[in-house]
């Protein structure tokens, strides 16, 4: 009967739109379930260390030869030298680093400590004297001028302070101590991946899945104001990118400040 049939495609309907309503019920709870498991440090730090370690072997393909000329005088030192890095993660820079070299990890996220100590094996020519699990802002067990040489890569963008942590880097910086740094940076006003990296920061969706990092920071002009005796610096655009993050970051800096 045509009433019987009608009957059937109006029950058919309802319980497409009831299957569509509880999948979306199911996915906006997962999503939140995620959201609150990322809050949680323990969780977060541990996916995070796992997210950055495969992601940095592709940055590391992507900057090999930005890196190659950063650490280029450094490389070249003979004698024994003390290496404080900010942020080491799984320690993507060793490579760089010069025969003798005295290394001091400070690192937030102690899940990276394995990562790295696995990764030292490699270099034979670099000593590890301590990972330090705290933050850049807050290096109060550093001696003041202690040290050489200090390295940040795609590190500032993390950080709570930048200003802190800049002070803190000419505070155990040794006179005359170098600090490397390969940052991402906001891109040129007005332009689209400027508008992007604005939005993705000032949503907090960006920072709550890449453990705080912010888009939108101008770290070249917070490197030119932060007191060093002279800043050798200058703004890259990445072009041999792959993959959504790191088309979000082709915007860097590059340089060398002195105390």
């Amino acid at each position: 009967c045509l009433w019987y049939y009608h009957l059937q495609k109006l029950c058919y309907h309802k319980t497409r739109k009831k299957i569509k309503m509880f999948l979306l019920i199911c996915l906006l709870l997962l999503i939140f379930g995620v959201v609150l498991l990322l809050k949680v440090p323990s969780i977060s730090h541990r996916y995070f260390a796992r997210l950055m370690t495969g992601f940095m072997t592709n940055y590391n393909k992507m900057t090999a030869d930005l890196k190659g000329k950063l650490f280029e005088t450094l490389k070249e030192k003979k004698d024994k030298v003390r290496i404080l890095e900010i942020g080491i993660g799984a320690g993507s820079n060793l490579k760089h680093y010069p025969d003798n070299t005295q290394l001091v990890a400070v690192e937030p996220n102690n899940f990276f400590e394995p990562y790295l100590k696995k990764e030292l094996e490699k270099y034979p020519h670099v000593t590890l004297e301590k990972f330090v699990v705290t933050c850049g802002e807050d290096m109060a067990v550093i001696d003041d001028d202690s040290f050489d040489y200090v390295v940040t890569t795609i590190v500032l963008c993390s950080v709570k302070d930048v200003e802190q942590v800049l002070k803190e880097i000419l505070r155990i910086l040794r006179p005359g101590g170098k600090h490397y740094y390969l940052e991402h940076i906001l891109d040129t006003e007005g332009t689209t991946l400027n508008k992007v990296q604005r939005a993705l920061t000032q949503s907090g969706v960006w920072p709550l899945f890449l453990d705080g990092c912010q888009l939108d920071r101008r770290i070249d002009e917070q490197v030119l104001q932060a007191g060093y005796s002279s800043v050798d610096q200058k703004k890259i655009f990445l072009t041999n990118v792959n993959g959504l993050i790191a088309q979000c970051i082709r915007p860097h800096v590059v340089g060398v400040a002195t105390k």
